[in-house]
């Protein structure tokens, strides 16, 4: 054709090999009416695709409102565009916390919100330090702004741990063991006081009180709603006595020997001598004559007037028999002339000479004198040697002396004595 051509009417204007082609009427109509749907259908295409391509811009520049995160309210209890938070009322403020000697672990701020008693759900703030922040008791509510209106939420203030003791008993004896029963629940951290002095922030603690006196235990829970406190007062403790005896024998007794055991106890009102035989005795000093073989302990208690009591014992006291006999004077006359020798003639009755007087014969015999100062004064290995009455070739003054004498009778049987003398002079 040779001829460019802009529509369907041009097509039928055209000469076709010196023919001309006109459409009816009715075929030209049609044709216009299909030419102008085409021209809107394609017109209506591109402007949906154009629509689209910009909500998808907007959607990915845009916060997405509905995602949930750990500061925003459950998007299943509140579908809201804008949110305001105002605060009603404030009914208690806890400042100054006073940090605790273990550091606090992190924990998390934990609101309850509540829209009706049936619905509940948590609201947290995380990277908080309970020991950094002062406790706040508040009551809250928060107006939620939706497309139906406004909606308010209550915030329940979390409330303080309310601290709860026990002890066992509040009277005792130094050293007096506190035992303590913690019945607190919903604390993070504790501190205890227990009014010597001593402190504590285990949860239930071990203390001694070392000293008598009139003591208060004072125990503070810190929790997330504040910090409470309560006590205990009259925590009373006594002062003990001591037990001490003055044990001058050695370990092994004679049977039929008796013995005499000087009580130098201290704050003691009452007292119990237990000798070991099914013997015992209340008196302050202990008194006793063992009458059978075997080996013995002796236990001395003491009690104060509120009670207290401690004790001593004497351990592994060896009871022989004595079936010798050993004898010495309570008193002798010595030379006021001149020291004698110190040997003895048994048929000598001037009495110048302290030596015992036994029915057998002896082994291992020992012989001591000690001035009433304690001072050895004479000692003798030799049954035939005895005390002449002087110390350093000087004659000692009339008085009373301590002699110890100490062997084994023939047989291997073992004796001890120990007894007073008297030095006179002519």
């Amino acid at each position: 054709m040779g001829k460019d051509l802009n529509n369907i009417e041009d097509l039928f204007r055209t000469s076709f090999e010196g023919h001309r082609l006109e459409p009816s009427e009715k075929v030209w109509k049609n044709i216009n009416t299909k030419l102008t749907f085409y021209k809107y259908f394609s017109a209506k295409l591109l402007g949906s695709i154009a629509v689209i391509a910009t909500i998808a811009v907007i959607l990915v520049l845009t916060p997405n409102i509905f995602n949930k995160d750990e500061n925003s309210l459950d998007d299943n209890t509140l579908s809201v565009s804008e949110k305001s938070i105002e605060q009603s009322k404030t009914e208690k403020l806890f400042t100054n916390l006073q940090s605790t000697k273990d550091p606090i672990s992190e924990a998390g701020k934990i609101t309850k919100l509540k829209k009706d008693p049936g619905t509940e759900f948590l609201r947290k703030s995380k990277n908080e330090r309970i020991a950094d922040l002062a406790p706040i008791l508040v009551s809250k509510s928060i107006n939620v702004l939706s497309y139906n209106g406004k909606d308010t939420f209550n915030i329940k203030a979390t409330p303080p741990p309310m601290p709860i003791f026990t002890v066992n008993t509040k009277v005792g004896c130094t050293p007096f063991q506190l035992e303590l029963e913690n019945l607190t629940k919903s604390a993070i951290a504790f501190e205890w006081s227990f009014g010597d002095g001593k402190s504590s922030t285990e949860i239930v603690p071990k203390h001694v009180y070392r000293y008598p006196g009139v003591y208060k235990v004072e125990l503070k829970a810190i929790g997330l709603g504040g910090i409470a406190v309560t006590f205990i007062d009259s925590i009373v403790v006594h002062d003990s006595p001591v037990a001490l005896l003055n044990w001058q024998y050695e370990s092994t007794i004679q049977t039929g020997q008796k013995i005499i055991i000087p009580n130098n106890s201290e704050n003691i009102t009452d007292v119990e001598w237990d000798f070991g035989d099914k013997c015992t005795s209340s008196k302050i000093t202990g008194e006793h004559v063992f009458e059978n073989e075997g080996e013995y302990s002796i236990v001395l208690k003491v009690w104060t007037k509120n009670d207290c009591v401690d004790s001593t014992v004497i351990e592994d006291v060896e009871v022989i028999s004595s079936k010798g006999k050993i004898i010495l004077p309570t008193a002798f006359t010595p030379n006021t002339l001149g020291a004698s020798s110190g040997y003895y003639n048994k048929a000598d009755y001037q009495n110048h000479i302290f030596y015992p007087k036994v029915d057998t014969k002896l082994k291992n015999y020992k012989l001591k004198v000690f001035s009433r100062a304690g001072i050895e004064i004479f000692k003798s290995d030799n049954i035939l040697f005895g005390w002449n009455g002087y110390y350093n070739n000087r004659l000692l003054p009339v008085g009373v002396y301590v002699y110890i004498v100490s062997g084994e009778f023939e047989g291997g049987q073992k004796f001890y004595k120990k007894g007073n003398v008297t030095v006179l002079h002519n």
